[in-house]
């Protein structure tokens, strides 16, 4: 690891620091055994909006006329399952009027500037927008609010150490430092410099052999000092917090309540209110044991632990690969950043396991002003939406309904329906019964005749014997299209769309009384597309 021998090597998390973060992973499992209790219906949801229902999706009678018509499907064979995607006609219903382009500055409140300011204003809002890439981060982010609840945006900016010292000290040159030392000078290292490039130098010097024939032992052994300071600066810069930060790119992601992010479950209330949010990183171990914002005394300790298949992740095989090379491809170090709002700080653990303590080497909170006051309104380096709340006093209060998820049964029973509906169109094509001496040249003519063909009969075949027969099942049933476009309906105003905006065609008997639907579904989903550009907005003020 480069840390030098003696009390400088033994590192590693005292007993208060290892209490504190088992108190952060208590509080960690109970929020997630908050997301757990709804993640099978969130899971369900999100199969649904990508095309992907569960096995038990459109089996399920969830009404007599369902079941009526799974039974006649049933009985019609194997005619396969029809999968229109209502969830994703109504998600791309609302996208396509949230995405304006112009939505961050539209909810920006310039209150009475000029109009010169003002125009300079929006200016600066698209181009923080588009160098940000909110736009892209917000659409995805629709995704979740309409099948998890929580839409999610993680906000913030790159930022690097910068120090007038250590800036003086990277260029004072390492080769005069030695040679002062070699000369009995009371030297010592410099903040800034590469402390390992000058304890490297002051041992070679010292155990150059003609320098050990013109020097005296005091001198040497004071280059033995200026060695082990080296190697002591470099210890502690290592693991303490950096001086200072200059901030540089901005950069907005979408997270995935339950996924990449979870919040405090004791808030029944607002998200605004929890005392902790929990961040998900997932590194290679590599990437772990290179991360430069974590101490070397933990980086040596995140081997990783082996990828989930459940989590989705797919398992690297190789031939010309084996042992811990190829098991080494198939780990992953998962670390929790933990942003603790009662302590003004930000924590990073392991979640894969290997330290037991903090891994940062700075855990002061990033965004304070000139006041030691937050420059974010709610502290926190995320902007949250939750589209659908209900009023039970419960922690799943903060993560909502989906928008989708009224519509749910509804887009079942019409999959139910226009399944059972196509395999009785199906029925009600025409069966021939034909011969079985009927000659070949007359079967394929009867396969393949379009309308009025003419087929010779066969001169050898008997007197009054019929050529074939047609049999006709006659038309689909009517209950079946009624139905489908009930549930449609049904769907519809559950999600507060019309039947036009999700279908593309009109249902009601008359031009007026389908513009009459599509209005009132409007008004009623205005509050919400409110919302959403309103939560926009913010993300970009808070940019």
């Amino acid at each position: 690891t480069g840390l030098p021998v003696g009390p400088k090597a033994a590192l590693g998390p005292s007993e208060k620091e290892r209490l504190a973060v088992w108190i952060l992973r208590a509080k960690l499992g109970a929020a997630k055994r908050v997301f757990e209790r709804r993640k099978a219906r969130s899971a369900e949801a999100r199969r649904m909006l990508a095309g992907k229902p569960s096995a038990d999706v459109g089996s399920q009678a969830v009404s007599s006329a369902a079941a009526e018509a799974q039974a006649v499907e049933a009985q019609s064979g194997p005619t396969g399952r029809t999968h229109t995607n209502l969830y994703l006609r109504a998600q791309m219903g609302l996208k396509a009027q949230t995405d304006r382009g112009d939505w961050g500055v539209q909810c920006s409140n310039f209150g009475d500037l000029p109009e010169d300011l003002v125009d300079e204003n929006e200016s600066f809002h698209s181009r923080l927008v588009q160098e940000a890439e909110v736009a892209r981060e917000f659409s995805d982010a629709l995704d979740d609010g309409a099948t998890i609840g929580p839409m999610v945006i993680w906000y913030g900016c790159d930022r690097g150490a910068i120090s007038r010292e250590k800036m003086a000290g990277s260029v004072t040159p390492i080769a005069d430092l030695v040679r002062a030392a070699a000369n009995g000078v009371d030297a010592h290292p410099a903040p800034g410099m590469d402390y390992r490039a000058l304890a490297k130098a002051a041992r070679d010097f010292r155990d150059d052999p003609e320098q050990g024939v013109i020097r005296t032992i005091p001198e040497l052994d004071n280059l033995s000092r200026l060695a082990q300071e080296a190697d002591d600066y470099w210890a502690d810069e290592m693991e303490k917090a950096p001086e200072g930060y200059e901030y540089g790119r901005l950069r907005t992601r979408r997270l995935v309540y339950g996924e990449d992010i979870l919040w405090d479950a004791r808030v029944t209330t607002r998200w605004q209110d929890a005392r902790h949010v929990f961040i998900f990183h997932t590194f290679s171990p590599e990437e772990a044991q290179n991360e430069d914002a974590f101490k070397p005394s933990a980086r040596k300790e995140l081997k990783g632990s082996p990828l989930s298949v459940e989590d989705g992740w797919e398992s690297m095989q190789s031939e010309a690969l084996s042992g811990e090379a190829l098991e080494n491809l198939n780990r992953c170090v998962r670390v929790v950043e933990c942003w603790d709002k009662d302590e003004g700080a930000v924590h990073y653990i392991t979640e894969s396991g290997g330290y037991d303590g903090f891994l940062e080497k700075d855990a002061k909170y990033p965004y304070f002003d000139h006041n030691a006051r937050s420059v974010l309104k709610d502290w926190y380096p995320i902007r949250a939406c939750v589209p659908v709340v209900h009023n039970l006093r419960t922690p799943e209060r903060t993560i909502g309904i989906p928008w989708l998820e009224p519509g749910r049964d509804h887009a079942i029973a019409y999959v139910a329906f226009d399944t059972a509906l196509t395999a009785s169109r199906k029925k009600a094509g025409r069966i021939v019964e034909y011969p079985d001496d009927l000659p070949n040249e007359q079967l394929d003519a009867l396969k393949n005749g379009a309308d009025l063909t003419l087929i010779p009969r066969p001169a050898e075949m008997e007197a009054g014997k019929a050529l074939f027969f047609v049999y006709e099942f006659g038309k689909a049933p009517f209950d079946f299209e009624a139905a489908k476009q009930s549930s449609l309906q049904s769907f519809a105003r559950c999600v507060d769309m019309s039947v036009e905006e999700i279908s593309g065609i009109s249902i009601a008997p008359t031009l007026g009384q389908s513009e009459k639907a599509s209005q009132g579904a409007q008004a009623s989903r205005g509050g919400l597309i409110r919302k959403l550009e309103r939560f926009a907005g913010e993300v970009v003020r808070d940019l």
